[in-house]
This record gives structure tokens, sequence and C-alpha cells, in this order.
């Protein structure tokens, strides 16, 4: 079966990483994949992010597909949020939505989708 659409952690590719090689332990496209999961679930303080992604079970976590099961610390959620180049991030999500609109309804325009 063809996938229509890239999987959700792929928009996140197009978005420069802007941290050093060295140290670097959780790849952008994943934290910001978190980020984005942790907000859907309705958290939207830095505290509370941090706090559902480190409340992430073992099951979901190797689902995941994180590095040693581990996952990003408060520290480098926060240091990604303030830092991430947000018109890269901006247009990666834009491209996203235009890719599910066509797939699914290849022949809506935004404003059916307004309505």
């Amino acid at each position: 079966m063809e996938h229509l659409v890239r999987p959700f952690i792929a928009v996140f590719s197009d978005v420069p990483d802007f941290r050093h090689a060295q140290g670097k332990r959780h790849r952008l496209p994943m934290v910001l994949t978190l980020v984005t999961l942790a907000m859907i679930s309705q958290q939207n303080t830095l505290g509370q992010i941090a706090a559902w992604v480190h409340g992430l079970g073992w099951e979901t976590r190797q689902r995941l597909h994180l590095r040693h099961n581990r996952v990003p610390s408060y520290a480098t959620l926060r240091r990604v949020l303030l830092q991430v180049d947000t018109s890269a991030l901006a247009q990666a999500l834009q491209a996203w939505v235009e890719e599910v609109l066509k797939a699914y309804f290849p022949t809506a325009t935004w404003q059916d989708v307004a309505r």
C-alpha cells in the first residue's frame, strides 16, 4: 500500500538543527515531534510538556525508536523551543498540512476546509 503522506516525524526533518553535533543525544525531528504530541495532549507550558514527555511509558518509548529509550531533558526541550527556527518550522508544518489536504481532499480548497 502506498503512503499518501509523509510520516509526521518526517515533517520536522526540513527544520535546520542549530545544535552542535557534540553532545547531541536526540535528533531534532524527534524532539519536535514529542513537543507537538504533548501540545496536542493539552500540555501547554514547558513544565507540562517536559512532564508529559518524561511520563511516556517504556512501550511508547520503544515504539518511537528513542535512542536507548531515553527522552529529552527539560533543558533540551527548553533550548530547542527557544532556539528553533520558527519560520522553517511553520513552513514545514504548512507543507505537511497541504500534503494531507491534497492526499485526502484533492478537490478541496482552503476555503472549503474553513467552512
